[in-house]
């Protein structure tokens, strides 16, 4: 049986320039740049998310993506759920 599942990551630079990612499962398709730069900027507009060092979280827009991924247990002990 093949495990398939669809995500969309945003990813952006903190303050302090590492990398963060905002995972969503089942995303809405055929989102355009345009929609994607907009829900980035209004992520960091908001600067509702501060680390414990009190930096921004989201601090610059770096991408947006689907992310895509096929799964397929050869050999496994635990149940298969049918």
């Amino acid at each position: 049986m093949i495990e398939e599942t669809n995500v969309f990551e945003l990813k952006f630079k903190t303050a302090n320039n590492k990398t963060r990612t905002v995972t969503i499962k089942n995303p809405k398709a055929n989102l355009d740049a345009a929609t994607v730069e907009a829900t980035l900027s209004a992520f960091i507009a908001s600067d509702a998310f501060l680390n414990e060092e009190g930096y921004k979280i989201f601090h610059s827009a770096v991408s947006g993506r689907y992310v895509n991924r096929q799964v397929q247990d050869i050999y496994t002990t635990e149940p298969v759920e049918a």
